[in-house]
């Protein structure tokens, strides 16, 4: 969680229900890239409406005065605000002065919203 402790929870209490995830390397086989990208969001919820949201943004490299990275960064929050939860998630990552090569943070974001359980209306 970003700004806080880190907290615990029982996955099986909070199952995934929404998630959007990117990937890229260079060459042709991931296992012998030298660079390696990712990116995933994820949205938990618990039954009784408390909602985790969080991302995970990667970057691995085996060139010389290259540096690797990581970047997390997570919210809890209401069920009634998850997709603005996820809209600030992509603003904290952009806040982290990620310098993607490929993967693309507001695609990664967009693709989680439209993944949440539709609304009835």
């Amino acid at each position: 969680m970003t700004d806080r402790p880190p907290i615990e929870i029982d996955v099986d209490a909070w199952p995934i229900i929404a998630e959007a995830n990117d990937s890229w390397h260079d060459g042709q086989v991931e296992c012998q890239a030298n660079r390696k990208e990712s990116l995933s969001v994820k949205v938990r919820q618990h039954a009784d409406g408390r909602t985790i949201v969080y991302a995970r943004y990667g970057y691995d490299s085996s060139w010389s005065g290259e540096p690797s990275r990581s970047v997390r960064v997570g919210i809890l929050t209401s069920k009634d605000n998850i997709a603005d939860a996820i809209s600030r998630i992509g603003i904290m990552l952009d806040g982290r002065d990620i310098a993607t090569h490929q993967v693309s943070i507001p695609d990664c974001i967009a693709e989680c919203i439209a993944d949440l359980p539709a609304e009835r209306i």
